[in-house]
């Protein structure tokens, strides 16, 4: 009778923390028209004529595909393309993936006066990411993610352009639980020029929230009823047999 209690235990128990954990898709963009918001979510148009504009990838690697959104401004820093999210669910963490496109001559963080330039990614307001891209030189620059391929893909003839996925880069996971989110993504550095010397283009943009243990997820009153009658009813069963 113990060990069926013990297991009958664990099985629902077993049920309460699987329910309990999951990732939800509350963002995506594909920069083809094909922007998705997660029902109840409020998004901002992250286009922004003059500041980012979708236009073809070229002859970017895959999984590049169709057009990407392209910030070609000057400054330091550079515009914001900003994407600001609102009425999330409940969550203790994001997840922020991209494919991200160093186009022109980057010059690195250090290798001369035309440096440094920098790729920056703020999450309310703080810094979260900041990462440089050697065109000129060939490499040697701190790239988060994988890189894809490096190459002239079609914006210039004389430096090539550096094709990363940055779904691995660690530090676009980060622990969040305010109902908004505000993400901006921009250049930088004294050494920053845009236009058509430098510029930073992006695809496959996806913001998704953690609810490990969000009260949300917890399995409906109903549902546990239904559950705790079968394990009584299972004990009652054990109880008759040993009689």
């Amino acid at each position: 009778m113990k060990k069926i209690t013990v297991f009958l235990l664990s099985f629902v128990f077993g049920i309460v923390a699987s329910a309990s954990s999951a990732s939800i898709l509350i963002y995506s963009n594909d920069f083809d028209g094909n922007a998705v918001v997660s029902s109840g979510v409020t998004a901002s148009d992250i286009l922004v004529p003059g500041i980012s504009d979708a236009e073809s990838i070229q002859g970017l690697p895959s999984p590049f595909s169709g057009n990407l959104l392209r910030n070609t401004t000057a400054g330091n820093p550079a515009s914001y393309t900003t994407l600001s999210l609102g009425n999330l669910p409940s969550h203790n963490s994001i997840d922020i993936n991209f494919l991200l496109a160093f186009i022109d001559s980057w010059d690195g963080s250090s290798i001369g006066s035309f440096s440094p330039d920098f790729f920056n990614v703020n999450i309310d307001g703080i810094t979260i990411l900041q990462i440089a891209s050697n065109n000129v030189g060939g490499g040697g620059s701190y790239l988060g993610g994988v890189q894809l391929g490096f190459a002239q893909y079609g914006w210039g003839t004389t430096y090539p352009e550096r094709a990363v996925d940055m779904a691995t880069e660690s530090l676009l996971t980060l622990a969040h639980t305010a109902p908004t989110l505000t993400i901006d993504f921009f250049a930088s550095g004294s050494g920053w020029q845009g236009g058509g010397d430098e510029s930073w283009g992006m695809d496959n943009l996806s913001v998704l929230v953690n609810t490990t243990g969000a009260p949300s997820t917890v399995p409906e009153p109903g549902t546990m009823a239904l559950v705790v009658a079968g394990l009584i009813g299972l004990l009652g069963v054990a109880n008759k047999n040993r009689r």
